[in-house]
């Protein structure tokens, strides 16, 4: 496939100095960059996908198990804030 794209001045200018940095020609960075802005682009996919998953697998209603859940989640807030070598709080009240 042939794109082609008009950049604005300052942007072009960018573009040739990372491709000279890097040794290649401005048209083959930018295929750099594209490609790898879509690779991670789909790994942060696939990545939310799993965390959808794990969330549709850990789904519950059952109020003891939410407390149990509450409680974990509690205890491992007031772990980190316990352990702060510079006294700074993640979960402050």
């Amino acid at each position: 496939m042939r794109l082609t794209i008009d950049l604005p001045d300052h942007v072009g200018r960018e573009l040739e100095h990372e491709a000279n940095r890097h040794g290649v020609e401005a048209g083959q960075y930018a295929l750099e960059v594209i490609q790898n802005n879509l690779n991670a682009v789909d790994q942060a996919r696939k990545l939310k996908d799993l965390f959808d998953q794990w969330d549709s697998e850990d789904e519950t209603k059952d109020p003891q198990e939410l407390r149990r859940r509450q409680q974990e989640w509690e205890s491992f807030k007031a772990s980190l804030d316990a352990n702060r070598s510079s006294g700074r709080k993640f979960f402050s009240e």
